[in-house]
């Protein structure tokens, strides 16, 4: 089955009709076709397309820290409470998501605002696509032995593993200083930088990077399109209301006739010990 990716515009200035770069991956995971287009004609054609965002490197938020051995609902308890000292607007607003933590007692977090992940989910329920994922732009990266590299609209970058990648601003001292500790494992996707040598590999396979397996979608409210799933949920709530009705008046029927056969039986004793009484 093949796969859609999309490399999303500023998510301040996506809309319908605003171009995005996408690639085709076929069942191999490798690119079968790629270019630009639009969510509106991206949309048309297979019903529910799934497909897999890419946030921009200027909506890309994301680091990593470490923690020690804790319970997973610990665990996210913590990620929020450290994320609340990262982010510029309030934590309430903000879906922040994570990894679960690794060998080496690092968690990697991303955190988008609820505001504009509810207007990209719109936005592709118009056009007729089904989010299957969301991730910042180095999750796009193929995942090799060593870190894979590249520049987009002005940001650097890297992949390390499947949870491990940085998105920063292109700063060309920093960015010096990053290829020299880099070192010869580092492998660039399109063309490298001039001023130094360094493994490239072909365009598309800046596309075809193992998804992290976590990422922003889960925080996806659904819409008008989605609302099915409320109305099955209604249904079953009503039935499991009448379901209970009608258990609690057999249980009332049931303790209404054991209380009579017991008023019956306690009435037969008295007259059995008190033969002389006219009335019971």
């Amino acid at each position: 089955m093949t796969r859609l990716r999309i490399a999303l515009m500023p998510l301040g200035s996506l809309s319908l009709d605003s171009p995005v770069a996408f690639a085709w991956l076929d069942r191999q995971g490798q690119v079968r076709d790629q270019g630009h287009s639009n969510l509106r004609d991206l949309g048309q054609g297979a019903k529910k397309q799934r497909v897999e965002c890419f946030l921009h490197p200027r909506d890309s938020l994301l680091t990593r820290l470490e923690l020690p051995q804790l319970p997973a609902a610990k665990i996210t308890a913590a990620v929020n409470c450290a994320a609340q000292a990262l982010m510029l607007g309030a934590s309430e607003r903000m879906q922040v998501a994570h990894s679960a933590r690794g060998a080496d007692g690092q968690v990697h977090i991303a955190w988008l605002d609820r505001e504009s992940l509810d207007a990209l989910g719109r936005m592709l329920r118009q056009a007729g696509l089904h989010l299957q994922g969301l991730y910042p732009a180095a999750y796009a990266l193929p995942v090799l032995s060593g870190p894979v590299a590249c520049i987009d609209d002005g940001h650097l970058l890297v992949r390390y593993s499947v949870q491990h990648a940085v998105v920063q601003p292109l700063l060309d001292e920093a960015l010096d200083e990053w290829l020299l500790e880099a070192g010869a494992g580092l492998q660039w996707v399109g063309d490298s930088p001039p001023q130094v040598s360094i493994k490239t590999l072909p365009a598309p396979q800046r596309w075809t990077g193992a998804a992290p397996g976590w990422g922003l979608h889960a925080g996806l409210t659904h819409g008008p399109a989605e609302r099915g799933g409320w109305g099955r949920a209604a249904t079953l709530c009503a039935v499991a209301l009448a379901v209970w009705v009608v258990g609690l008046n057999l249980y009332a029927t049931r303790e209404a006739t054991q209380g009579q056969r017991l008023k019956a039986q306690m009435s037969q004793r008295v007259k059995q010990a008190f033969p002389e009484l006219p009335v019971i």
